[in-house]
């Protein structure tokens, strides 16, 4: 028995993920490689036999000769499933989410051309004294120079459009957006703009004019049926938004061009009612259009002004991810949501990357948008550019711990890179886990199934979660 084919050296991986099936294969995911495959019996024999530290030489009885085995072997290490007893997985990820972390090549910022809003949504995380004037053509060309200097030189500018209702203000976000299109277009520069707004004022002739100012995607939010949707994202006069909302949308995408993403909040009130939506999207005729698509997020406490409001609202952990995997089903059932493997590094947003700034209106910067209604957490002012490096917030938010000590060895650390940074330096909000430690198991199978992998009479009946390494 040659050195490379003695499974005492291995030992298995703490990112592996496992959903059997009737015939006694199983699927099995690797969390820190993002490996996925259809394990067969001897597969998953062989891979007991190192989890148990069982002797050598039953390996090789059960793949049955040293070619097989080795094979087997070298797939499980390629695929990360199972590592060199010193190997320091951990160390692994913490490597990758820094690379990820300190990667200068792209510039990502968030740009709110106002903070006023036209709805009154009772979950709402900023405080009316955020509300306010909209950006002044001095603070729009400060910012406009400021992000054009970041961005020089660099692969590429990518920059979202925030508010508020960044709508309100729709002359400004096309000049300014316009601008970063023509000097993108003259250094090289790949430029993508997306637009996060309420959908009121999202008309087909909003969309061209985005779409010619090199906006390409709006992310607009419906939370469930008109009935839930309208008791929580009304106007601040009051009055329904729901059926305005669908119809901009429809016209929306009526452009190829043009792509919406709908985002549906979910909470204790409404989790039962997305079924509702995704019906009048489907009688909308907006299923399986390549350029609309729905995704599912939980509401939370990301603020302090809206812990008062929000906190009895929101689902646990476990419940959000039950209601999650239910509704995404459904949407995938309709072409309303493609299922893909688990997304790795989700959380390293733009707040703790060198290069990542939220610009206001008045021109007040910050790194993440959820501190907004906080004048604590600016990094100081656009007025005073060369301050915003130097500012120790900013040092905190870049040079903070990449993963936190409490994650410990979650099997899910490499696809969430320790949760919401914003969420981690406060223990009054919500926990900075994501739902895929209650459902990556269902993910798993709904990606198996989109593909074809596997067929529904391939699951066990009744099988549950699957457990997360902790």
């Amino acid at each position: 028995m040659t050195m490379r084919h003695n499974i005492s050296m291995y030992r298995p991986s703490r990112y592996n993920f496992f959903v059997p099936l009737n015939s006694g294969s199983a699927l099995a995911y690797n969390s820190r490689s993002g490996s996925f495959a259809v394990w067969d019996e001897t597969d998953r024999d062989v891979y007991g036999l190192i989890e148990s530290g069982a002797d050598p030489g039953r390996a090789m009885a059960v793949a049955g000769n040293d070619r097989y085995l080795h094979e087997i072997l070298e797939n499980l290490l390629k695929g990360s499933y199972i590592t060199e007893r010193d190997a320091d997985e951990r160390r692994g990820i913490e490597q990758a989410a820094r690379i990820l972390r300190y990667d200068d090549s792209k510039v990502t910022v968030s740009i709110a051309p106002t903070l006023a809003c036209n709805f009154g949504c009772d979950y709402c995380y900023q405080s009316d004294g955020a509300r306010g004037r909209a950006m002044s053509g001095d603070v729009q060309r400060r910012v406009t120079d400021f992000i054009e200097s970041r961005a020089d030189g660099k692969s590429s500018l990518a920059i979202s459009w925030y508010g508020g209702e960044p709508l309100l203000e729709t002359d400004i976000v096309c000049s300014m957006s316009s601008e970063f299109v023509r000097f993108c277009g003259e250094r090289n520069i790949g430029y993508s703009s997306m637009v996060v707004t309420n959908g009121y004022f999202l008309t087909g002739d909003a969309a061209k004019r985005l779409l010619q100012a090199g906006i390409t995607n709006a992310q607009v939010t419906i939370d469930g049926d008109r009935s839930s949707h309208d008791s929580r994202r009304t106007l601040r006069g009051g009055g329904g938004t729901y059926d305005r909302i669908l119809s901009n949308v429809k016209e929306a995408v009526s452009d190829e061009n043009f792509s919406v993403t709908v985002r549906t909040n979910m909470d204790m009130r409404n989790k039962d009612s997305i079924g509702g939506m995704l019906d009048d999207l489907r009688e909308e005729g907006l299923c399986g259009r390549k350029n609309l698509s729905v995704y599912f997020a939980p509401v939370d406490v990301c603020s302090n002004e809206c812990a008062g409001t929000v906190s009895a609202l929101v689902l646990s952990l476990e419940e959000y991810a039950d209601a999650e995997s239910r509704a995404s089903d459904r949407a995938i059932g309709l072409g309303l949501r493609t299922a893909s493997l688990p997304v790795r590094m989700f959380s390293l947003c733009q707040a703790v990357k060198p290069d990542g700034f939220v610009f206001l209106p008045d021109g007040d910067v910050h790194k993440c948008w959820n501190t907004v209604s906080d004048r604590s957490e600016r990094l100081g002012t656009i007025y005073d550019p060369d301050s915003l490096d130097r500012s120790p917030l900013n040092e905190l938010w870049v040079s903070g711990p990449l993963l936190s000590p409490e994650c410990g060895d979650c099997g899910v650390l490499a696809n969430c890179a320790g949760g919401c940074a914003h969420k981690s330096r406060n223990d009054k909000l919500s926990s900075p886990c994501i739902s895929l430690k209650n459902n990556i198991k269902e993910q798993l199978v709904q990606y198996a199934l989109s593909q074809k992998i596997i067929t529904r009479s391939d699951l066990l009946e009744g099988g549950g979660r699957v457990a997360v390494n902790m």
